[in-house]
């Protein structure tokens, strides 16, 4: 499963929809309706989740999670409790803050450049 695979896993797990819409998956994880359509559909051969059209508006496609997706992330949380206690093993509290101060200052940046106007863009 690739990262992206997994962040939609997480927007559609934290959407607070148990069935959001294909659209709205793609504007809350910054991209394209066919690129989110495109993992929706391998996630659906994987038996992960599941797509179907709304059943008032057939134009909206929604998404939703399977049992066997909670079954395989629920088989998953130990080991990935390890891998993280392991990553992180050496650091002590100063250094997490450090490194969580120097991620959110560059979340900062990038979220400035990126709502930096179209003139700035012609430069």
């Amino acid at each position: 499963m690739t990262t992206k695979q997994r962040l939609l896993i997480a927007v559609i797990l934290k959407s607070g929809n148990t069935a959001p819409a294909l659209t709205d998956l793609a504007v809350m994880t910054g991209s394209s309706r066919q690129n989110v359509k495109k993992m929706a559909l391998i996630l659906e051969k994987q038996g992960l989740v599941e797509l179907a059209k709304d059943a008032q508006d057939a134009r909206i496609l929604r998404v939703w999670l399977t049992e066997a997706c909670m079954v395989y992330f629920a088989g998953r949380s130990r080991k990935e409790e390890k891998f993280m206690a392991a990553l992180f093993n050496d650091f002590d509290g100063e250094l997490t803050g450090g490194l969580f101060r120097g991620l959110a200052g560059l979340n900062r940046i990038i979220i400035l450049m990126e709502a930096g106007s179209p003139a700035d863009e012609k430069e």
